[in-house]
């Protein structure tokens, strides 16, 4: 652990909206151990660079017209390393950083990009030009991303993502203030505290580039200093899904306060193929099969057994996942294997562009365990892998999905599992998640509740 302040430069190209946020959260005392020690722009007339000076930070622009070419990027490597800088955040700027610049500046480069990425990112899609594709494309949910950058743009790991509602009057001007203020201006500074305090504490790796937990998020947010995050009353989820047009398949687990405890799994689709199928029950086990069998085009990946019980250790526990998974899940645990490793041999599946993740889930009588494969780069040729534990929470569980929301590409879940309350009543939490699902794409909803030795089954489907 190093003892002194993590060094931050940011670039910035415009009116440095997101620099102040930054700048703000450092007069507070919230984003140490980062500290600003330089603000370097590619345009002269930057009214950032005002910013950094009013708040006493070196400021200079290095502007394109004074150093062509290469002697750009020259010229701010020999600037960062002057400032012995730890770590770069681009803050509204406007150039691409060439695989030689990133290479050679040996600092974590920290990104904030105005979409949910992988939706509306790469070349061609920056500052309001983003928000009007949102609007053109009719999205109803955006928001913002932060990410590590790496050579290829807004393909690098993300570390966390905001959603903002797109609201029906909105222009692109609209739009783009209202991602500011709801998440860009939240979020940037959130991450770059959390990596800072990484940094710090020497982490490298896949340690440094993981997406933020709740904690980090709780050690940053004033809101929270004063007490654990875990001591607030959640939303329902029916409160967190409604309004969002495509959370994909999704997996809830909750225990209540009476001793009974709750397993929610749904399925959503859009294509003819996805859309028809229906939940059914053999035995205790929940499988997925074809509405109209003469309608199926292809089973791989939409047809199999999504939620069973087994043993651990002698103790009950159901699982479910939102593939064929729960077969390698169920095979791993009945050899001795915990759910983690019992998982390492899948990853997510071969659907590109969308890669969805696969989400796994298992829940025993004081504990609960959620994990996620998903793709970690947009071409699918690296994987990672999540794992989330959590101790028995009375009235309270945890929501994973395969998706953020709607997009093309469709955007991967990101961060923690969400926190919602459950009041125990099994059947209430059934009918009020159905109606907040999109009535458009939702297929099926599956809620078991276990009440000492007794199991009630509910069933949504858009077939009844």
């Amino acid at each position: 652990m190093s003892s002194r302040p993590v060094r931050l430069a940011v670039l910035v190209s415009g009116g440095g909206t997101n620099l102040q946020a930054l700048l703000d959260a450092q007069r507070e005392g919230r984003l140490a151990p980062g500290e600003i020690v330089a603000v370097f722009s590619n345009r002269a007339n930057a009214h950032a660079l005002e910013r950094a000076k009013n708040a006493g930070i070196a400021a200079r622009a290095f502007s394109i017209k004074d150093y062509p070419g290469t002697a750009w990027e020259k010229a701010v490597l020999d600037a960062l390393s002057e400032a012995s800088v730890d770590m770069i955040v681009l803050a509204g700027f406007l150039r691409v950083l060439s695989a030689d610049f990133l290479k050679a500046c040996h600092v974590p480069v920290l990104n904030i990009h105005p979409a949910l990425l992988p939706a509306f990112g790469g070349r061609g899609y920056y500052g309001e030009h983003v928000h009007e594709a949102v609007l053109a494309h009719r999205v109803q949910v955006t928001g913002a991303t932060v990410h590590l950058v790496t050579a290829q743009a807004d393909a690098g790991p993300i570390l966390a993502q905001q959603a903002v509602r797109v609201l029906a009057d909105d222009t692109p001007e609209r739009l783009q203030q209202r991602v500011m203020r709801e998440a860009e201006w939240k979020l940037l500074p959130a991450c770059v505290h959390a990596i800072a305090s990484r940094l710090h504490n020497g982490l490298t790796g896949k340690a440094l580039s993981a997406p933020l937990s709740e904690a980090e998020y709780a050690a940053f947010l004033p809101s929270v200093q004063s007490g654990s995050r875990a001591t607030e009353k959640a939303p329902s989820l029916a409160t967190l899904l409604r309004g969002n047009p495509y959370p994909g398949r999704g997996i809830a687990l909750a225990h209540g306060t009476n001793g009974n405890a709750l397993i929610a799994y749904f399925i959503m689709g859009r294509s003819q193929n996805s859309q028809n199928r229906v939940f059914h029950l053999e035995g205790n086990d929940l499988y997925t099969q074809a509405h109209d069998p003469a309608l199926l085009e292809d089973p791989s990946l939409i047809i199999y057994r999504a939620l069973s019980h087994t043993r651990v250790a002698g103790e009950p526990v159901t699982v479910v996942t939102n593939g064929d998974h729960t077969d390698t899940l169920l095979d791993g645990l009945a050899v001795g294997k915990d759910f983690d490793t019992a998982l390492q041999s899948r990853t997510f599946e071969p659907d590109g562009p969308h890669f969805t993740p696969r989400i796994s889930g298992l829940l025993a009588e004081n504990h609960l365990q959620l994990s996620i494969w998903k793709a970690a780069d947009a071409n699918g040729t690296k994987a990672c892998y999540q794992a989330f534990h959590y101790d028995k929470e009375p009235g309270t569980g945890r929501f994973i999905s395969t998706y953020v929301t709607d997009g093309n590409p469709l955007p991967s879940f990101q961060g923690e599992p969400l926190r919602f309350s459950w009041d125990g009543d099994a059947a209430a939490f059934t009918a009020a998640l159905w109606d907040a699902l999109s009535p458009e794409n939702r297929i099926a909803l599956y809620v078991e509740e276990h009440d000492g030795a007794s199991v009630r089954h509910f069933i949504k489907s858009r077939f009844s």
